[in-house]
């Protein structure tokens, strides 16, 4: 994960999977006591956060095309006569 430790390229991915800091930390092999703190001073390193960024925005433009999909589809069954949706109900 481009100039990433090992570690924090696991708090990376901990935390792009679950979202909890402390939980994040854990995964990532750093102390449990003490890991929220960590968590928190990982989440302010430029490097990690640039990492975290990038991540959501390509889960967002990935997520944007099924939204797309998912109105495409309810416009599809809004449009659909109710005798076509009782002969698909049943």
């Amino acid at each position: 994960m481009n100039d990433l430790t090992a570690k924090q390229a696991a708090f990376v991915t901990a935390y792009m999977e679950n979202g909890h800091i402390q939980h994040a930390a854990i995964k990532a092999g750093y102390a449990e006591r003490g890991a929220h703190v960590t968590g928190s001073r990982l989440l302010r390193n430029p490097k990690i956060a640039a990492k975290i960024k990038a991540m959501r925005q390509k889960a967002e433009n990935a997520s944007a095309l099924s939204m797309t999909e998912a109105v495409n589809i309810l416009a599809a069954i809004a449009r659909t006569s109710r005798s076509e949706f009782a002969r698909i109900r049943a």
